[in-house]
């Protein structure tokens, strides 16, 4: 009696098997050793092909709980016929411990308790299905350590297992992206063409009383372009194109005017206090200088420090004079 070629089994479940899933890629491993079991033990060959067929049905259709339990006993089958066959079973873990009944009844509840997680883990999966092989591998990992009579490690495998499916059915299920069916994002030379469009209204704008208004928006497209958020700059170039549409009136032409004196003013006064600033960290450098020469009399330190004063008289001119005047140039309007 001959069998089934193992080959041929796993050529009909050829679409599902993706070597990152664990399950595929244990599945695969038994292969020659399933075929060599056949032609070796042909009375049993039927039912090691029935098995195969089984495990490659519910990988087909997404079951990773029963395509891990038939794993495990289509692995036990071919242990122990390559046992009956040499004496020395061939299994992908180490030889499990003699369990004691107490170990056999923790084995039992565990066991249990692992299959009660099936319709989590399923639902789990089609939920977060980026997390299929995570969860698999754990699922896996438990039989093996209940297999090998490592209860407290498959004890707290099951646990964690338990409390991630838990965690993942309360969060918000994993969506794929569709293709958008809707105008390209914005580019570079979008941005580009359509700046250039309003170019001679921004010039105009730029030489009128809402400059105040334009220059701002034009500097913040020219900076979002040079980031590449050209979303942002589409965006700023829409109020752009609406400011230059709307009528200047008398009362923004008043506001441009009025924005103009205040940024007068406060460029004005920032300059004066950058230039005091200034001046003071030079005073201190001279001052200091000096002070670390050892030949330089203290009389003379005295006599450099009063003379250091004098570098404040430029200040003199830079009063605010200019401030007062540009206040009743502002007030007048």
């Amino acid at each position: 009696m001959k069998c089934k070629p193992i080959f041929e089994i796993v050529d009909v479940v050829g679409p599902v098997l993706d070597e990152d899933d664990p399950l595929v890629a244990r599945f695969l491993k038994f292969q020659l050793t399933a075929a060599d079991a056949c032609n070796s033990h042909p009375d049993r060959a039927s039912e090691i092909n029935a098995l195969c067929q089984q495990i490659g049905d519910h990988l087909d259709q997404d079951r990773p709980v029963d395509a891990s339990a038939q794993l495990d006993e289509l692995e036990k089958l071919l242990s122990g016929l390559n046992s009956a066959k040499t004496g020395q079973p061939v299994t992908s873990q180490s030889t499990a411990t003699q369990s004691s009944p107490d170990d056999a009844a923790k084995t039992n509840k565990l066991a249990e308790a692992l299959k009660k997680l099936k319709p989590l883990l399923e639902q789990a999966i089609k939920l977060h299905p980026q997390r299929k092989v995570e969860l698999i591998g754990m699922v896996g990992n438990a039989r093996d350590e209940l297999k090998n009579n490592q209860l407290e490690l498959a004890k707290g495998s099951v646990v964690a297992l338990g409390q991630l499916l838990k965690s993942l059915l309360a969060a918000p299920p994993t969506t794929t992206s569709a293709p958008s069916s809707k105008a390209p994002a914005p580019d570079s030379a979008g941005v580009t063409k359509r700046l250039a469009a309003i170019s001679p209204a921004i010039k105009e704008a730029l030489a009128g009383p809402n400059a105040s208004l334009v220059k701002p928006l034009v500097v913040a497209i020219k900076g979002l372009v040079g980031a590449k958020d050209f979303a942002q700059a589409m965006k700023v170039l829409d109020e752009l194109e609406s400011l230059l549409e709307s009528p200047v009136s008398a009362q923004s032409a008043n506001e441009g005017k009025v924005v103009a004196f205040t940024q007068s003013r406060l460029k004005w006064d920032s300059a004066r206090k950058q230039v005091s600033s200034e001046l003071q960290r030079l005073e201190q450098a001279i001052l200091n200088t000096f002070r670390s020469l050892p030949a330089v009399p203290q009389a003379k330190l005295g006599e450099l420090e009063n003379g250091a004063k004098t570098l404040y008289r430029i200040l003199d001119k830079l009063d605010g004079r200019l401030i007062d005047k540009l206040d009743e140039a502002l007030n007048a309007t």
